[in-house]
C-alpha cells in the first residue's frame, strides 16, 4: 500500500531510518542488495536536487509556515 499524501514523508522517514540503520548489513538477499544500491543512488539524487533548490525551497517553506502560524520547523522533527 502506498503512502497517503498527508503522511508520506513521516512514514517514509521511519522506513528510511531503518534502512540507514541496516545499511551495511551483510545478510541480505540478492534482490535486497540491488535495492540497497538503488536506494543509495536515489538518496544521492534527492540531496543533489535539494541542494540545487535549497533557497527556493526554504523561502516556500517559510511562507507556508507563516501562513500556518508556525515559526520554527526544526522543533517539529522527531525520531
Amino acid at each position: 500500500m502506498s503512502n497517503m499524501y498527508y503522511n508520506r514523508f513521516q512514514n517514509t522517514y521511519k522506513d528510511l531510518k531503518d534502512c540507514h540503520d541496516n545499511l551495511f548489513s551483510e545478510d541480505l538477499y540478492e534482490s535486497e542488495e540491488k535495492y540497497r544500491k538503488l536506494l543509495v543512488k536515489l538518496c544521492e539524487e534527492i540531496v543533489d536536487e535539494y541542494v540545487s533548490n535549497i533557497e527556493e525551497f526554504e523561502k516556500e517553506m517559510d511562507e507556508k509556515h507563516k501562513y500556518l502560524g508556525k515559526n520554527d520547523m526544526s522543533k517539529e522533527i522527531v525520531d
